[in-house]
């Protein structure tokens, strides 16, 4: 194996490694919404939240040194180009499952089945989960058979949102006993709605990365 592709699978490694810790994050984070308080959980998400971190700053730092000493071709070029692109999504979600453990830290009970129910909470996550698995295993495969998946998920998940946006709105109208946890509902269906982007992001660059062409190009 040549040493230029020697460092370049080693990038990959460890950027697959970063994408199986926030899958781990979101998972415990999304069973935390289920269960409710379970201070194990809480505390190996945020634990792992800083090895995420530092997974960031070592595997952005070899990219560029990567591309400073190797002098790579277009499909190794490309390959760095959409680790360096896909590191500020992982990260992102890997904070919403924190945020997730910190609320469940501070409101230890977990919402009410009619809620979860009512706003299609189950169905969101399991979509997200599905979503994110997809993209794992394309980037570990270096396929995109699995992408279009991704992408009628997101589409599910955006409306999942807006359908959960106004029964909440309704739900508040109606009653305002506890309006707290409903509000703070509301927020994360937000949270893991915008997480569903970052991982759509994350399909994209694969896409991009195995193809050689943007999503938006392809049919031209």
């Amino acid at each position: 194996m040549r040493i230029l592709d020697a460092k370049l699978h080693g990038i990959k490694m460890d950027t697959l490694a970063m994408m199986q810790l926030v899958q781990l994050q979101l998972q415990e984070s999304t069973e935390l919404l289920h269960l409710g308080h379970d201070e194990e959980k809480i505390r190996a998400i945020k634990k792992r939240e800083k090895k995420v971190d530092k997974c960031d700053i070592k595997i952005n730092r070899d990219c560029e040194r990567f591309l400073a000493v190797c002098t790579p071709v277009a499909d190794d070029l490309r390959t760095v180009m959409t680790i360096n692109n896909i590191l500020p999504s992982l990260e992102r979600i890997s904070d919403v499952s924190e945020k997730i453990a910190k609320f469940a830290r501070k409101y230890p009970q977990p919402f009410e089945q009619e809620l979860i129910e009512k706003t299609g909470l189950h169905n969101l996550m399991a979509s997200l989960l599905f979503m994110y698995n997809s993209v794992v295993e394309s980037f570990a495969d270096n396929s995109t058979l699995k992408l279009n998946d991704v992408f009628v998920k997101d589409k599910e998940i955006n409306a999942i949102y807006k359908s959960a946006k106004k029964t909440i709105i309704e739900l508040l109208q109606e009653s305002s006993l506890d309006s707290e946890k409903k509000v703070n509902l509301l927020l994360i269906i937000s949270k893991l709605e915008r997480a569903g982007d970052h991982i759509k992001t994350i399909a994209e660059e694969i896409y991009f990365c195995v193809e050689g062409v943007f999503m938006r190009h392809k049919h031209e």
